[in-house]
């Protein structure tokens, strides 16, 4: 249980060494991902010596944008523990994609109106994922697997076959900025929008409640209202995702965004955070993204079957599950 501090003197100021301690308590096996994706990008490397041409990195930050965001987007709901998932994040970047193009073929162009709706759209889906799930109490994967079934028909409903067309400032998401690429910076962006959550007691409850949920409660720890905005957040990020995705592929496809559930799921486990709950972080999850996208680059580019992207999938989620729960058992023989 959570207990109030008694006074006892001047109260130390942390150091950069007791914080450093904190953010690697919460990235258990952050490591992993990190020497992964050196390992990944020495293999790139070789298999594309051009890799890192400014023209061919733009395009490569481009389409790896969409994984990275949506992993980042799963990532609150699974520190929130007690098995939460929400798996309807592909299907619903599907829907995302597939409105955005219909209603720029309705003249639609406005730039603020599009965002907008998309976000707005991201908002509602986590307020019906967080409704059912933080305050009905119905299981996360029960709730996001209704609603990830119900997203798949109405993507494919409204939009049967690929196709249409994005207009031309959402086009230029995939380009550059001078040397920048546009991707890069709204993944930044993005990471900035979750730095200044992350200072908010908001942010503390989620990792308090994937901790020990029972303890938050009896700390009065506002446990349904924290589990609904962790869901509402996670509905927007994937918007985001959902219109960099758009960019990308520059066209409607009702199909498109279902691989993006496993994907992002595998690039959370990957990047240290717990399945378990209570512990890992967006950094973790961005560079698992990467480390997925590489992977399925090298598979790509060594003219392999695409089934191995599936089967490197599950590989590495399992040796990220079975990792955590070695880690889990450490920490907690340390404890006793």
């Amino acid at each position: 249980m959570i207990r109030p501090v008694e006074s006892q003197g001047p109260v130390a100021t942390p150091s950069r060494a007791t914080n450093s301690k904190k953010i690697w308590s919460r990235l258990p096996y952050f490591w992993v991902a990190l020497t992964v994706f050196v390992i990944l990008a020495i293999a790139n490397t070789v298999l594309e010596p051009n890799l890192w041409t400014a023209t061919v990195l733009s395009g490569t930050v481009a389409s790896a944008a969409p994984l990275v965001l949506v992993a980042l987007a799963e990532t609150p709901v699974i520190v929130l523990g007690n098995g939460a998932l929400d798996i309807s994040v592909g299907p619903f970047m599907s829907v995302v994609n597939v409105v955005l193009v219909l209603l720029v073929g309705d003249h639609v162009t406005s730039p603020w109106a599009l965002i907008g709706l998309a976000l707005a759209m991201g908002l509602m889906s986590g307020v019906v994922n967080g409704f059912f799930s933080g305050v009905l109490r119905v299981p996360a994967i029960v709730v996001t697997f209704a609603t990830y079934t119900m997203y798949s028909g109405l993507a494919t409903h409204l939009l049967p076959q690929p196709g249409g067309t994005i207009p031309g400032w959402l086009s230029s998401w995939t380009g550059s900025v001078g040397p920048v690429p546009t991707s890069l910076v709204i993944i930044v962006l993005a990471l900035l929008i979750w730095v200044g959550l992350s200072r908010t007691r908001f942010v503390r409850y989620i990792y308090a409640i994937g901790g020990d949920e029972r303890a938050s409660y009896v700390s009065g720890v506002p446990l349904a209202l924290v589990r609904l905005l962790t869901f509402m957040v996670t509905g927007i990020f994937t918007a985001l995702a959902a219109l960099m995705l758009t960019a990308e592929i520059a066209s409607g496809d009702g199909n498109i965004g279902t691989p993006f559930t496993l994907m992002a799921i595998t690039a959370v486990a990957l990047g240290g955070t717990s399945l378990l709950g209570g512990r890992g972080g967006i950094i973790g999850s961005v560079i698992g993204a990467f480390d997925i996208f590489l992977i399925n680059n090298v598979i790509t580019v060594s003219h392999l079957a695409v089934f191995w992207q599936d089967v490197a999938y599950g590989t590495i989620l399992v040796a990220a599950v079975v990792v955590n729960a070695l880690t889990t058992q450490r920490g907690r023989a340390r404890t006793v």
